[in-house]
């Protein structure tokens, strides 16, 4: 999954041992989440995010997602009007 935890991270000046520490996992987990080989549990992206201070949606969602979906949603809207 594609994610800006790294940015987002960095933009904190929180390095990824010392997230690792607050969220209480491993490190080398959270540098596997930035990379996209590991997805996180619901549970734990929340945590991540509160350690951020900023949202599930901020770190893990993209813009162009919630645009295709806002569209995708307007479109079956007008097809059942």
């Amino acid at each position: 999954m594609k994610n800006k935890l790294k940015e987002i991270r960095n933009s904190k000046n929180i390095s990824g041992y010392e997230l690792a520490r607050k969220v209480n996992v491993t490190h080398s987990l959270i540098y596997m989440i930035e990379n996209g080989t590991r997805n996180p549990s619901i549970k734990l992206a929340k945590k991540i995010a509160k350690a951020l201070n900023t949202s599930i949606d901020e770190i893990f969602f993209d813009e162009q997602s919630h645009e295709t979906l806002h569209c995708n949603n307007n479109d079956q809207e007008s097809e059942t009007a």
